[in-house]
């Protein structure tokens, strides 16, 4: 070990045959005596240093131009990297812009009207690259994290950013594109055995909860998420071979409609009344959004051990109204008690923020309001509707559905 000759407190010059190197200790970082490497001539400022309060064999380094616009560069490279730290700021961040968001504008609109950090990006150039055998986050632990980032003239661009765990793996990209006073926007999402909606389960629940692969690609261009929402374009696919689901579980739906949710989910499963659980046996939710208009592409199906459940009908992410048509059938011959009577046609209309649920025993809202909102498809949505019935795997039948339609709307080469 080559111990250090030579000392200082605040600055050390070093002056070479092409450039002068300072190096400065401010102090007040991760010890008394950090210090960073700073080329004046260049400058660029590097400094290298080991965080081990939220870090196992942490390297970081840091390289920035502080002249004109700022050009940074951070790797970070870590065997466990503890995030918990920043969960109860970001927590409390996302509280206080909620309340801002809610005191500015209460127009009874879902979507919120949250810019995008456009001036933000333009004011630095940077380069972000994170990678970690192991993460922890929320008081979850997260295996293969990485994160690579480019902020480049006003342009951010993810290339990478995954992550597996207990819970599924999951892997994004996405680039903002400044235009003018607006934005372009193009992403994806992909995820593998995820647990979708589900929170505070036991680990014994989680175990045969129902898993889901989903891929999203989407577009949009808009300052804000509302005008992305106006014009967005997207394919997704959300697809389960099933599992079991507590009736009384909390899910994603109930934290945001809540006794709405739990309504519309006993009026569509009227077996979650008196059971403990529903044995979820396959999912296929298949949706597009076309210059904001999402529809069903060609369906929603889920089957339980007991019942068919379909659904067919359009958000309009402008004006945020709901047609959602749903169609409910047992399977064989089940006994129904007083409580678990099945109504075959359900409609779902209002708004994100104020739905509203409608029976429907003969069909006739249901077909009315698909005739209306989609100019005929009544009679499609009906054919489409009696082939998932009939069918044995109503999920793999839509998503042959959806994939001959993909392959029709995809230009030949």
């Amino acid at each position: 070990v080559v111990l250090p000759t030579k000392t200082f407190m605040r600055q050390l010059l070093i002056e070479g045959s092409q450039r002068k190197v300072e190096i400065n200790c401010y102090g007040g970082g991760h010890t008394d005596s950090d210090s960073f490497l700073y080329l004046p001539e260049e400058k660029i400022a590097y400094e290298e240093e080991a965080l081990n309060e939220i870090a196992s064999e942490l390297k970081f380094s840091l390289a920035s131009t502080v002249a004109g616009i700022p050009d940074i560069d951070a790797r970070i490279n870590s065997n466990l990297l503890d995030l918990d730290a920043f969960a109860d700021e970001d927590n409390q961040d996302a509280a206080a812009e909620t309340e801002q968001s809610s005191e500015g504008a209460d127009d009874g609109r879902l979507i919120p009207d949250w810019e995008l950090p456009l001036e933000f990006l333009g004011k630095f150039n940077a380069h972000l690259a994170i990678e970690a055998t192991q993460a922890l986050f929320r008081q979850r632990q997260y295996r293969d994290l990485a994160f690579f980032a480019d902020v480049q003239d006003g342009t951010l661009k993810v290339d990478r950013a995954e992550a597996s765990g207990d819970n599924g793996e999951l892997a994004a990209t996405l680039t903002i594109v400044p235009e003018n006073d607006s934005a372009r926007i193009t992403g994806s999402l992909q995820g593998t055995d995820l647990y979708l909606g589900l929170f505070g389960q036991t680990r014994e629940e989680l175990a045969i909860a129902p898993r889901t692969d989903v891929q999203i690609d989407f577009r949009g261009t808009g300052r804000t998420l509302r005008e992305i929402a106006a014009t967005l374009n997207a394919d997704a696919r959300l697809i389960s071979d099933g599992g079991r689901i507590p009736n009384n579980a909390t899910t994603a739906g109930s934290l945001l409609y809540g006794d709405f949710f739990a309504e519309a989910f006993t009026t569509v499963n009227p077996f979650a009344k008196e059971e403990p659980y529903t044995e979820i046996v396959c999912l296929a939710v298949l949706l597009k959004v076309q210059d904001g208009k999402l529809t069903t592409n060609p369906s929603m199906v889920i089957q339980t051990d007991k019942m068919n459940i379909a659904s067919m009908g359009t958000i309009d992410l402008v004006t945020e109204t709901l047609d959602l048509n749903f169609r409910t059938a047992s399977r064989g011959r089940i006994g129904l008690s007083a409580g678990q009577i099945i109504n075959p046609y359900i409609k779902i209309a209002g708004t994100m923020a104020s739905p509203k649920l409608t029976l429907d025993p003969k069909g006739t809202l249901v077909s009315g309001g698909a005739a209306v909102a989609t100019l005929g498809l009544s009679i499609l949505a009906k054919t489409a509707w009696d082939r998932a019935f009939r069918s044995k795997d109503p999920c793999a039948d839509a998503i042959a559905e959806a994939d001959k339609r993909q392959q029709s709307s995809t230009p030949s080469k």
